[in-house]
């Protein structure tokens, strides 16, 4: 009897951690991520254009919102790099570029004093 509880518990965090997942992927938070992620990927290779720019600050300004997301995911991606580079590629002239420069190159190795796997 004991066994078929614990089998009918772990199937239902199965289910309920695959939910999640794509809970996730369909929040506004998930489309954020991923246009951020299709906008880098199309910076690295090549394919972006100026028309890009709307994109990129809407999503930036959406996932600056929730700092937790925003550092996993650009340590994932680094997007920050991703979207400088897009600036000195086809707005050199824009305001932001020294601060970007700034906190895109600067990388932490640490967070509350938990060492970093760099790649």
């Amino acid at each position: 009897m004991q066994s078929w509880v614990i089998i009918g518990m772990v199937a239902a965090l199965i289910v309920w951690i695959r939910l999640r997942k794509k809970l996730k992927a369909v929040s506004p938070i998930g489309q954020v991520a991923a246009e951020l992620k299709r906008l880098s990927q199309a910076y690295n290779g090549s394919v972006d254009s100026p028309e890009d720019l709307t994109a990129w600050e809407q999503a930036l300004s959406v996932i600056e919102r929730h700092p937790s997301i925003y550092n996993k995911l650009n340590g994932d991606i680094h997007f920050i790099q991703a979207f400088t580079g897009y600036l000195e590629k086809n707005y050199p002239e824009d305001a932001r570029l020294e601060t970007l420069r700034q906190f895109a190159y600067y990388r932490k190795d640490s967070i509350w004093g938990i060492p970093i796997k760099r790649d």
